[in-house]
């Protein structure tokens, strides 16, 4: 039995060939090599390694035209040159090492602002074993599914005192917009009480 030979793998229940995905980004110009692997356990998430004169928001931007959105990978990183086994061959292994530490936070994505947006920040890292978020970046991408946003869901109620829809949370999947979602069930909590 020598198990699979390709590369598939299941990301939040969608079957995915990590094969394509490096294929797409190999069609681009400015890349030599890429590498497109899973990181998290359970596989949370989808992460790009790539030896290219690119930006990774370029390369992003290049997949998100060639394959579903599902299979763009939430972080795309830079090397100069991939590590090698002893037999000469790409050690994906060290490859997946650099992949997890490679926070999936876009260097210009801005903090969570404000005590909810902090508050909600510091429940998504906990959910999504992450160090931190941006305040824009997506739920789905970051490796959130229908089990952790019901999770999620349960903790903006114990938090804030606030319920949202899994539809609410798939709709809007940024910090800045479930805090906007929290603050208007706050406001319209305290309106209600007044009148």
């Amino acid at each position: 039995f020598l198990g699979r030979v390709d590369h598939q793998v299941k990301v939040r229940g969608h079957r995915i060939e990590l094969g394509e995905i490096e294929t797409a980004l190999h069609a681009h110009p400015a890349v030599r090599h890429a590498v497109v692997t899973t990181v998290g356990r359970p596989a949370r998430r989808l992460a790009a390694l790539v030896v290219a004169d690119a930006d990774p928001r370029a390369l992003t931007e290049w997949l998100a035209e060639r394959v579903p959105a599902y299979a763009v990978p939430a972080t795309v990183t830079l090397l100069e040159r991939f590590p090698l086994s002893a037999n000469g061959k790409v050690d994906r292994a060290a490859l997946a090492r650099l992949a997890e530490r490679d926070v999936p936070a876009a260097a210009e994505d801005e903090p969570p602002s404000g005590p909810v947006e902090e508050r909600l920040g510091r429940i998504w890292c906990e959910l999504l074993g992450m160090e931190r978020v941006g305040r824009h970046q997506n739920f789905v991408t970051l490796g959130g599914d229908s089990i952790l946003a019901a999770r999620l869901a349960e903790e903006i109620r114990r938090a804030f005192g606030a319920d949202l829809a899994l539809r609410q949370i798939f709709a809007g999947p940024t910090v800045a917009e479930h805090a906007v979602l929290i603050e208007q069930q706050e406001t319209g909590a305290f309106e209600e009480g007044v009148v």
